[in-house]
């Protein structure tokens, strides 16, 4: 995206401006960008923490401004009944995709340029895990209701993503690591907890990056799972073994792991064919990577 100075006709960094909202007619925000440099007009900055604590100059804009958790929108009161107001604010929504700066795509990985560089870490945290974890990673969050604004997406590194196997989004972390990793995960949490809901019909998935793409590393850490999956089981709810107890389309999404004798075996029975030498190619069931469902041993 480019936004162009109206003077000079120039092209302004992204970074360098602020998205606000400069006014508002027949109920419908008329928002723009100014460069931060010069943000001194009378406009409502989306903040760090929504459109909270704004400078008394704002005030006008500031209270004819909400953030309609039915639609996902910051929207205008005008126009509203007190009833209309109260059922856009507090019912949360769900089967749309409120966003314009990034379209809606089947992998997080897809939208990473969009949201490079853009997160904000609220309180950085020191962990004591942090010492021990290798490896990058990144999780993601289905729900069933709700949509977190636009701004707090980037801001928290939480990237909407399509799943047709849920009724709401599939919120999904950019790329996390060490002490900050864990702070924004901390505060992605928050974030989701404030603004969406989650059902039986909802999972979370752990990625875990930078492994050796190696074939014999690869199968002993196969192994190293079998192998702590009776011990893992003890720490999770009964039926996490067994989700066509209750889900509603009676699929198993976490079965137990087969045993495997070598990594060749494991690689044919997981993907239908032989290995090539190449782990970035997609899986035959899913060529265009926008059908995992399809994949009946993922």
């Amino acid at each position: 995206m480019y936004v162009v100075d109206e003077a000079t006709g120039k092209i302004i960094p992204e970074n360098r401006c602020i998205e606000v909202v400069v006014g508002y007619s027949s109920g419908q925000l008329i928002w723009g960008f100014v460069n931060k440099k010069e943000a001194i007009l009378p406009v409502l900055y989306i903040t760090k923490d929504g459109v909270e604590n704004l400078p008394s100059y704002e005030k006008a804009v500031r209270d004819i401004i909400f953030f309609s958790n039915s639609k996902g929108l910051y929207m205008c009161k005008e126009g509203l009944t007190e009833n209309e107001l109260l059922q856009e604010m507090y019912t949360l929504g769900n089967g749309d995709f409120p966003y314009n700066k990034f379209s809606r795509k089947y992998e997080a990985v897809e939208n990473f340029k969009v949201f490079d560089g853009k997160q904000q870490i609220l309180e950085k945290l020191p962990f004591r895990l942090s010492k021990h974890m290798k490896y990058t990673f990144g999780l993601e969050f289905e729900t069933s209701q709700g949509y977190i604004p636009e701004p707090i997406c980037f801001r928290d590194g939480l990237i909407p993503l399509r799943d047709g196997s849920i009724s709401g989004l599939e919120y999904s972390t950019v790329i996390l690591e060490g002490d900050n990793g864990l702070s924004l995960l901390k505060q992605q949490i928050e974030t989701l907890k404030r603004y969406t809901n989650f059902n039986k019909e909802c999972s979370l998935h752990i990625h875990f990056g930078n492994f050796p793409l190696d074939p014999d590393k690869m199968f002993r850490l196969y192994r190293l799972c079998k192998i702590l999956e009776n011990s893992l089981s003890k720490l999770v709810p009964t039926y996490t073994f067994c989700s066509s107890c209750y889900k509603d389309n009676g699929k198993d999404y976490c079965n137990k792991l087969p045993s495997y004798r070598n990594f060749n075996q494991m690689y044919e029975h997981l993907v239908g064919r032989k290995f090539f030498g190449d782990f970035t190619q997609p899986h035959p069931n899913d060529i265009r990577r926008e059908a995992k469902w399809r994949i009946p041993t993922r």
